[in-house]
């Protein structure tokens, strides 16, 4: 499933926000300055998240000229 969605990402149907990169330690876990309990973001961790999906949508808007 993965592989289609990211072959289906490369064709540009749509843009995926990888965000376990963003997020996961490399220890596999939520890295602690995203989260207060290991599992939910934390207000820096949807301020991180929010940042990622604005450079998305200032990409796809410069694409189509809004």
């Amino acid at each position: 499933m993965n592989n289609l969605l990211l072959n289906y990402e490369k064709k540009g149907y749509f843009t995926n926000t990888h965000l376990y990169s963003h997020f996961a330690s490399d220890k596999d876990m939520m890295r602690p300055e995203f989260t207060n309990d290991g599992v939910h973001l934390s207000e820096t961790g949807y301020e991180k998240w929010i940042s990622l999906e604005k450079n998305i949508i200032s990409t796809i808007i410069k694409r189509v000229k809004i």
